[in-house]
């Protein structure tokens, strides 16, 4: 007895299927086969932990003959959303979050209560991600369904806080374009995108303005957006945006001074704002604050002539004050310097390579004002003991950011990746890879195509990596790279009757996702096609096996196109059939003669090896004198051969010995399966 367990679709293996004295478990295609069962009416009945089957049994009668086709669909059990999950954010920070739930999903729904603005959820993934732009407790009620049925709801708690990183200017402006305008004109021609980080309006902005001016908006005409600098070190990769900024022209202070964007109607940065000016961050009047920001610089020359240097507005007393973070005249190192004149190392300066400065900022009261600078300090790591310290006592209003300028003589200074924020942590954010797509499956399609398909759960990859092995473990090599968005790939020029293992990882400027599931296919020859067809074990153990009590075997009949609704065949192998091809026929078992020079021929129904699927069996002609009691049978080289093909499966061929009117000659084909 014999059929297949399928659920949504596809084979579900592991199925324990009784007839109530023997059983047996599915295979990965989903199929099974009850052997050496008597005479008699049994019912089979199907069970594996958690699914439904339909119909639940089957009552199934055996005679003479095999019975095939006693088939059940499986739905599997409904999933289970798993209780009380919890996740946090903060407005402005990248979000991501896959709803946790067992059974296999394959869909999610938003049952009641909201996301927090800024949020979505992916139905076919359960992945909730974006970046947040309002802070507050969000309980979204989520469900999880799949061929089995919907769960009950389950409560999700989604806490969004106020932003760690406050500022953030990546310089990711159009290519070789000077003067970068990131609001196009929006804003008053201010240098800032048309949304800002938490503000009114809301959404994601540089938090940087320039002077508002018709001929000096963003970052002035004295800089130009150029290809962005990258930073790592022994911990990890910090995170860029792609392009950088370089002063292209002047030989002092740049023409504008970037600050802090202002008149925000909402603004979620006002414990920060400098009591004596909110146009700025500082002491805020009240209690002390603390501040970190970080920037990449590099020097494409060390320069002998005039100082390369990024200038932090600072103030005192709500005046500015500058400090100078660059490479100093006539040394090859990076430097601290003020308005006042100090000069400090902080450290080495090696041309074309990127430096990481990072500050704090601490106000400490009307009249202390703190500033820690380190170089190149490690990413992910607790901060220690500063490259270099300054206290500033102050007399009223304590200390301020106030903004960015540049003073670069000869024009090669690049400043990249300025951020300020409320952490280290914050202003030095790790390269976060993609996501790693999910649900690989791999699908045999012919005898040299498998379609690979997966879903795509990040939004930010630049493309996918699909690996190959032989064997699921070892071996493993890149054969494609699907473009990002994509879903599905094919890999071609695949060898039947071979197993392909398959994984697959998301990619991006910033790194390789984990890897997906692996996933395997098989390419089938046209005789495990034909054993799965007709619920023959896939081991080849029945293909000697002569069910219709015909003399003929199950191999044969496949050999020899002995199955279908033509002449010479039957519908299935139960069925007698043991009918010899007539010369001019397509189907059944060879037939002999001798020509008219007395030489025995052969004639009989060959599968073609360019068949698709391929074969899976060979054939050969035999020829023995005495039945193989002296003379083995053995292959003529000698032998003609001629071929009339039929279709792209099967030819029809004839096969003449070499032998002129022997005494006996005897002569048969050989088949051959693996």
């Amino acid at each position: 007895i014999s059929g297949t367990i399928l659920s949504s679709g596809l084979g579900l293996s592991g199925v324990t299927v009784s007839d109530g004295t023997r059983s047996t478990a599915t295979t990965a295609n989903g199929t099974y086969t009850l052997t050496n069962v008597p005479a008699g009416t049994f019912t089979l009945t199907p069970t594996l932990s958690g699914y439904l089957f339909t119909p639940a049994s089957l009552s199934v009668t055996v005679a003479t003959l095999n019975l095939t086709n006693q088939d059940f669909t499986a739905a599997p059990p409904v999933p289970v959303v798993t209780p009380a999950q919890s996740a946090t954010g903060a407005i402005g920070s990248s979000f991501s979050y896959r709803i946790l739930a067992s059974n296999s999903p394959t869909s999610y729904a938003l049952a009641s209560g909201s996301l927090p603005p800024g949020i979505t959820l992916n139905t076919a993934t359960g992945l909730l991600s974006g970046s947040p732009t309002t802070a507050g407790a969000f309980t979204p009620v989520v469900t999880a369904t799949n061929a089995g049925g919907t769960s009950a709801s389950a409560t999700l708690t989604i806490t969004i806080g106020s932003p760690a990183l406050i500022v953030y200017d990546g310089f990711n402006y159009t290519l070789a374009v000077a003067n970068p305008d990131p609001d196009a004109g929006a804003n008053g021609g201010n240098g800032l995108p048309a949304v800002n980080l938490g503000g009114n309006p809301s959404g994601i902005s540089t938090g940087l303005r320039g002077a508002n001016t018709t001929t000096s908006t963003g970052w002035g005409t004295d800089h130009t957006v150029v290809a962005g600098l990258a930073y790592s070190d022994a911990n990890g990769v910090l995170a860029t945006s792609g392009n950088a900024l370089q002063r292209s022209s002047g030989t002092g202070f740049s023409a504008t001074t970037v600050s802090i964007y202002r008149s925000m109607a909402t603004d979620p940065f006002a414990s920060f704002r400098s009591a004596a000016s909110t146009n700025f961050f500082g002491w805020n009047g009240t209690s002390p604050t603390t501040l970190f920001f970080s920037v990449l610089l590099r020097v494409n020359a060390l320069n002998t002539g005039t100082d390369n240097r990024l200038v932090v507005n600072l103030g005192t007393d709500n005046s500015s004050w500058n400090v100078y973070l660059g490479q100093f005249t006539g040394t090859s190192q990076w430097r601290y310097g003020d308005q006042a004149g100090a000069n400090v190392v902080l450290g080495t300066a090696v041309a074309n390579q990127p430096a990481l400065i990072v500050g704090r900022l601490s106000f400490n009261s009307s009249t202390q004002f703190v500033t820690d600078f380190w170089f190149n300090p490690p990413l992910g790591q607790t901060l220690g003991t500063p490259t270099f310290s300054k206290t500033y006592t102050t007399t009223t209003s304590g200390g301020q950011f106030r903004g960015l300028q540049t003073r670069d003589g000869t024009n090669v200074l690049t400043v990249d990746e300025f951020r300020l924020g409320t952490t280290y942590a914050a202003v030095t954010p790790p390269a976060i890879p993609p996501a790693p797509p999910s649900g690989l499956t791999a699908t045999a399609n012919s005898s040299s195509q498998i379609t690979l398909s997966w879903t795509d759960t990040a939004n930010d990859e630049a493309g996918f990596k699909l690996e190959r092995s032989p064997n699921g473990s070892t071996a493993w090599t890149l054969i494609a790279t699907p473009a990002a968005n994509a879903t599905s790939t094919t890999d071609n020029g695949l060898s039947a009757g071979t197993t392909y293992f398959y994984r697959l990882r998301a990619t991006n400027t910033n790194g390789d996702s984990a890897y997906s599931n692996t996933a395997s296919a098989t390419i089938l020859t046209g005789l495990q096609s034909f054993r799965l067809a007709y619920g023959l074990l896939t081991d080849g153990s029945q293909d000697t096996a002569t069910p219709a009590s015909d003399g003929v075997p199950n191999l044969l009949k496949y050999a020899f196109s002995m199955l279908g609704s033509g002449t010479a065949q039957t519908p299935n192998l139960q069925t007698p059939n043991a009918a010899v091809l007539d010369p001019a026929g397509s189907a059944g078992l060879p037939f002999v003669g001798v020509n008219g020079t007395g030489q025995l021929q052969i004639t009989f129904i060959r599968r073609k090896t360019s068949a698709s699927p391929a074969p899976g069996i060979t054939c050969a002609v035999e020829f023995t004198s005495d039945l193989a009691v002296s003379n083995s049978w053995s292959a003529n080289p000698s032998a003609t051969e001629s071929a009339n093909s039929l279709d792209a499966t099967f030819e029809r061929v004839t096969v003449t010995d070499s032998v002129v009117a022997p005494a006996k000659r005897f002569v048969r084909v050989r088949v051959t399966a693996p």
